[in-house]
């Protein structure tokens, strides 16, 4: 049995979807998957290549969303941004936990 599936990669968000007789199916509850070439690792809402190092990987990723604000004054248009803080963490290999 061949099982396929279907990765997109959002400005803020990824997905990973199962696709099924023509229908995807969004999974949410995973740690990481492999193309074949490379192991990917989901970390909040966005999934990052696994890059080995040594004993262990490290991602060049973020663990959450960052939501700026421009501290509007009253009767201005609030804005609101949404980024990654990128930074190199490493994968506790006894625990699947990065730091």
């Amino acid at each position: 049995m061949v099982t396929n599936f279907k990765f997109t990669n959002g400005k803020v968000t990824d997905e990973l979807y199962l696709v099924n007789n023509g229908k995807d199916e969004l999974l949410t509850d995973f740690w990481g998957f492999n193309d074949g070439k490379k192991l990917f690792i989901k970390l909040g809402f966005n999934i990052f290549p696994a890059v080995p190092q040594q004993n262990t990987f490290e991602v060049f990723g973020a663990k959450h969303i960052s939501n700026y604000h421009n501290n509007p004054k009253q009767g201005d248009i609030k804005i609101t941004s949404m980024d990654l803080d990128l930074k190199i963490l490493q994968l506790n290999m006894e625990t699947g936990k990065f730091f």
